[in-house]
């Protein structure tokens, strides 16, 4: 019974067959016949509702930061929890900072700043936009509008800003597009450059810059960036100016990908970080789709939502759980419980897809006698045993067969196989297999372990 190869992988690229790795990842097993098992991510489901209508377009909340509440921003107003504190001005994804009591938000606009009772615009040099904000060692720092300046406030307070209280990124005459906070510096990200300071002992001039330490490549925009945690070490995930994604200095994306990523520059590019059951993750959220990268496996895979792009469009860790801005309602959206399925927050209790392709290599015909897709089985709560679809394409994808279902076992039919028989001839160079499963069923969360072919018992019953 011979293995096909399955793809652990997302690969989208002209001239090849495409490896469809749909709301999956793989994850290493070591009792499998494959080094990895592909295994389903949860749903999206409500952790909070802000208000009845609007788009949530960012989200923010942090540990001893005004009790740890959740901020957002929906149609260009400032909210916590579920109140309305003010007007940001502009009406685009936020940038949030937080002290002990106090936080500074910007969306491009004018700097807000809110300490737990009053929302107010703090006097701000030149009274300049700020496109991005940060908080490092009791100061908050703020980036110019259209310049290399980042600005620092007075000592825990982010309302005191004075004109000549600034650094400046200079390896580089590039303008600042953002700003993140890791491993005790500030990363300074410009459209060319990447520039790194720490704080220093001198409290007439805060911060300087690390010599000898900085990236060669720049931030594409505003929000193509997050800082990542990886074991006790943080790093920074970003979208380069030259449409590649990085992680630190190692370039992670795929030629296929950076494609993509210039196919829609011009658009607002997103990357966000999250954990899902022990993967530290990142997304680059596109205009229609979202890509999400593995940092444990290097794998990435596509995540969508009924169809479309995937419903998150920014990340925050609340009461120590990721949460995120849900696209296209004003709400703040988490994983699901370990056996929720469903994105219901999103679509109103809609069914997502999850979707995988394995590799068949031949050098001469032969009969495929059954497919089999080696998955978990006899886990549904349902009276009607869920099923899995395959199909079969014989030229690397441009032309497919009519997809075929398979029941993989009624409520505790736990030696069932999801066997599709009788698929008939392939030849050189082989032929690309499908895998699909469509449902809501909380108890059922889809591991797919192999894709097998002509197996010696698939005209044995099992049930």
């Amino acid at each position: 019974m011979p293995n096909a190869f399955l793809g652990t992988s997302h690969f989208d690229r002209e001239q090849f067959a495409e490896i469809i790795l749909e709301n999956m990842l793989p994850e290493r097993v070591p009792t499998e016949d494959e080094p990895v098992a592909l295994l389903s991510r949860r749903g999206l489901v409500e952790e909070l509702e802000v208000t009845g209508v609007g788009e949530v377009e960012g989200v923010f909340s942090q540990d001893g930061t005004l009790g740890g509440d959740l901020f957002t921003t929906v149609l260009g107003t400032l909210y916590r929890e579920t109140t309305s504190l003010g007007a940001m001005g502009v009406t685009r994804v936020p940038s949030f900072a937080g002290g002990d009591d106090q936080i500074v938000a910007t969306t491009g606009a004018r700097l807000k700043h809110y300490n737990g009772t009053t929302f107010s615009t703090p006097t701000f040099p030149d009274s300049a936009n700020v496109v991005a904000v940060g908080y490092l060692d009791g100061r908050f720092l703020a980036v110019r509008e259209n310049s290399d300046r980042v600005y620092y406030s007075a000592i825990g307070d982010g309302t005191s800003w004075d004109g000549a209280d600034f650094i400046e990124a200079e390896s580089e005459p590039d303008a600042l597009r953002d700003i993140r906070i890791l491993n005790g510096t500030a990363a300074l990200l410009g459209s060319q450059t990447i520039e790194f300071f720490a704080t220093t002992a001198n409290a007439s001039l805060p911060y300087q810059r690390i010599q000898l330490r900085s990236y060669g490549q720049g931030l594409l925009n505003v929000n193509a960036c997050d800082v990542v945690s990886i074991g006790a070490r943080d790093s920074l995930a970003f979208v380069s100016a030259d449409f590649g994604v990085y992680l630190d200095t190692e370039k992670v994306s795929p030629p296929w990908l950076d494609r993509k990523i210039e196919d829609v520059a011009g658009a607002e590019i997103l990357l966000f970080g999250f954990v899902l059951d022990g993967h530290h993750c990142f997304a680059v959220s596109l205009v229609t789709e979202t890509f999400v990268f593995d940092t444990q496996t290097g794998a990435w895979a596509d995540f969508g939502s009924s169809g479309n792009k995937w419903g998150a469009i920014g990340s925050a860790v609340h009461n120590g759980l990721t949460v995120f801005a849900a696209a296209g309602i004003a709400k703040v959206v988490k994983f699901g419980g370990e056996t929720e399925n469903t994105d219901s927050a999103l679509d109103g209790n809609t069914e997502f897809t999850r979707t995988a392709t394995a590799i068949i290599r031949s050098d001469y015909p032969f009969p495929i006698d059954d497919i089999t897709a080696e998955m978990a089985v006899g886990q549904t709560t349902s009276s009607t045993p869920p099923t899995c679809d395959m199909r079969l394409s014989r030229d690397q994808g441009e032309t497919w067969t009519s997809w075929r279902s398979a029941s993989f076992g009624a409520t505790g039919k736990y030696r069932t196989r999801a066997t599709i028989r009788r698929w008939g001839m392939i030849d050189a160079p082989g032929a690309v297999i499908q895998w699909r499963y469509t449902g809501n069923d909380a108890a059922v969360r889809p591991r797919l372990s192999a894709i097998k072919y002509n197996t010696l018992a698939a005209s044995r019953d099992r049930g």
